[in-house]
């Protein structure tokens, strides 16, 4: 909670991680300049990169004790709708590059897991919101009221966060069918690209793992976050995947416009045109 000597915001964690968060801002719009052109996939890191931007700045003015107790409330709302682009945000990453490959049933599964994912996700962080809203507006640091408000906010935190790294799951899940699928016909059909598909499944494994990890274990720590002690460890471990986590965007800038991912879904739908024209023309 606050203290009533507040230091200055660059000297904070928090202004730590908001300058990883411009930094991000700033080399997406770099990318997108040299590119020429912003598609969703490229969006998706420029903008949970602004939310974790946002979301440290005002977490910083919500929780401190030398403004106006309305403000603070209103910066919290802010703080905490920011922090849920950034964290929500990311799995629509894959989102992004598996709308334009699905279709049928696989299209229908996919859309209506992740939206519903979303869904609990939206419910959790807006539950957060409420409680850190009603608390500050009450004003009493009494340790009985910040007892009761930490365990809900934990408790709906622990239901938070694993969600968000099933979404990352389920669309690597979907990818990974999609390169399975594709290689096995591309070598029945006499394509290339064997090799190229085993990089691009590897990529992905690695990166939803990453992500995955990040995710679980948040869930896990941040429910120890008010531990009080003289080291807080499980806090420190939970502010270092909070930076890990801001730091992912980078993960998905590389080689833009030629990433791995961006290939990948292109190489699919080639590869499935050309399997249905060779496929007329044998008919």
């Amino acid at each position: 909670m606050a203290t009533n000597e507040q230091p200055p915001f660059m000297e904070t964690n928090l202004g730590v991680v908001s300058v990883i968060g411009l930094n991000n801002i700033c080399v997406g719009l770099i990318v997108a300049g040299i590119v020429g052109k912003v598609s969703f996939v490229l969006l998706v890191p420029i903008i949970t990169s602004v939310g974790c931007t946002l979301g440290s700045g005002l977490c910083y003015y919500a929780w401190g004790s030398d403004y106006p107790v309305v403000n603070r409330a209103v910066a919290a709302v802010f703080s905490g709708v920011a922090w849920m682009i950034q964290e929500a945000g990311l799995p629509f990453y894959g989102y992004g590059i598996l709308v334009p490959i699905l279709c049928g049933i696989e299209r229908i599964i996919f859309l209506t897991i992740f939206w519903g994912l979303m869904v609990v996700i939206l419910f959790c962080r807006l539950a957060v919101v409420t409680l850190d809203t009603r608390y500050i507006l009450r004003n009493d640091p009494s340790p009985v009221t910040l007892a009761l408000h930490s365990t809900l906010t934990n408790r709906l935190h622990f239901a938070y966060f694993p969600p968000i790294a099933m979404a990352e799951i389920l669309s690597a899940v979907f990818l990974l069918m999609k390169f399975r699928r594709t290689l096995r016909a591309s070598k029945s059909g006499g394509l290339g690209g064997g090799k190229l598909y085993r990089y691009l499944m590897r990529s992905t494994e690695i990166r939803v793992a990453s992500l995955a990890i990040i995710g679980i274990t948040r869930s896990i720590t941040f429910s120890f976050r008010l531990t009080v002690g003289p080291y807080r460890a499980v806090t420190q471990i939970d502010f270092f995947m909070y930076i890990l986590e801001s730091l992912y965007p980078i993960i998905m800038f590389r080689h833009y416009p030629n990433s791995i991912d961006i290939l990948a879904s292109r190489l699919i739908f080639t590869d499935e045109n050309s399997m249905r024209n060779n496929n007329i023309l044998s008919t």
